[in-house]
């Protein structure tokens, strides 16, 4: 009997671009310089250069500060705040001219007070 397989093809998927390319030659040299500096380390009798590896995005998570969500919520004495009060401010003051206020009939029905331009009759010579 044959074996079927799923989800995947039998060639692997391999991403042949300049920046694939550019990391497998950069990978190379890092260790063929690891290799020369050990030599040189046991030869000279120095210690061989520390190598810091990088955290993993979850260790890099749990070692962040936390922050005070309640206060930062309540906390509104931002920039940003000041800017959007600002101009929340400027807005109203723009929209309670008279020119958009509207004004309510007997009936409790609003009533826009706009009035329309007066077309200029022409005079019969």
């Amino acid at each position: 009997m044959a074996n079927i397989s799923y989800g995947r093809s039998v060639k692997p998927v391999v991403k042949d671009n300049a920046r694939t390319r550019r990391h497998m030659r950069r990978m190379v040299e890092a260790i063929k310089c690891r290799k020369i500096e050990g030599i040189l380390a046991a030869d000279l009798g120095w210690e061989p250069p520390a190598r810091t590896t990088e955290l993993s995005r979850a260790e890099n998570h749990c070692r962040r500060a936390v922050s005070d969500r309640v206060s930062k919520i309540v906390e509104t004495e931002t920039e940003y705040h000041k800017q959007i009060q600002a101009a929340a401010a400027k807005y109203v003051e723009h929209r309670m001219k008279s020119k958009y206020l509207k004004v309510a009939n007997e009936a409790g029905r609003q009533i826009r007070a706009v009035q329309k331009p007066r077309r200029r009759s022409i005079p019969l010579v």
